[in-house]
């Protein structure tokens, strides 16, 4: 086998993994509405990707709607 034909191999082999998990991968990874891991629960917190500031978690309220008290920015779950 040529060295051409092997590296043609591999990437088409690496082309195929990659298009199926993009028709897959989500739906077999069973992640959670905002795309983030599963429900993460009531608990925990939610923190500014910019300045660091933290807070409580509000039930019912994704941290990705909640802008940071401190500067502003939109807040991620910790």
């Amino acid at each position: 086998m040529t060295t051409f034909y092997k590296s043609f191999l591999k990437i088409q082999t690496e082309n195929i993994l990659k298009l199926k998990y993009f028709i897959w991968g989500d739906f077999l990874s069973k992640r959670g509405r905002m795309g983030g891991s599963k429900a993460a629960g009531p608990g925990g917190s939610c923190k500014c990707p910019k300045c660091g500031k933290t807070m409580k978690h509000q039930v019912g309220i994704p941290c990705s709607q909640q802008n940071c008290p401190k500067c502003g920015t939109k807040m991620v779950r910790k």
